[in-house]
């Protein structure tokens, strides 16, 4: 029987498109590292005040592609039932010596 974290690493292999952080998940489940696993897939990321913010890697608790992703069309989602999205909307990035994009 598989445990609950388990299953959110399967469902995360099934979403992602990234074979570095496909690679990493799949080697944790192989094995059987599942305190790791937990700490990946415990929670997910939320907006702070500076935005979201994490550790790089693989996991719903992590910064990644997928995690990117989901949360871009979270916001999409929010700003078109708000109808936020009519008024306009500015995508920018911050040029500092690390480039981040900022909305």
């Amino acid at each position: 029987m598989m445990t609950k974290v388990e299953d959110l690493a399967k469902e995360w292999l099934r979403l992602d498109r990234d074979e570095e952080t496909s690679s990493e998940i799949r080697e944790l489940l192989e094995q059987q590292h599942f305190t790791e696993l937990e700490a990946r897939f415990s929670a997910r990321l939320t907006f702070g005040t500076a935005g979201l913010r994490a550790q790089m890697g693989a996991g719903y608790s992590r910064i990644n592609s997928l995690t990117i992703i989901q949360t871009s069309q979270g916001l999409a989602a929010y700003l078109l039932k708000e109808g936020i999205a009519s008024r306009g909307i500015v995508v920018g990035f911050h040029c500092e010596s690390n480039p981040r994009l900022v909305v």
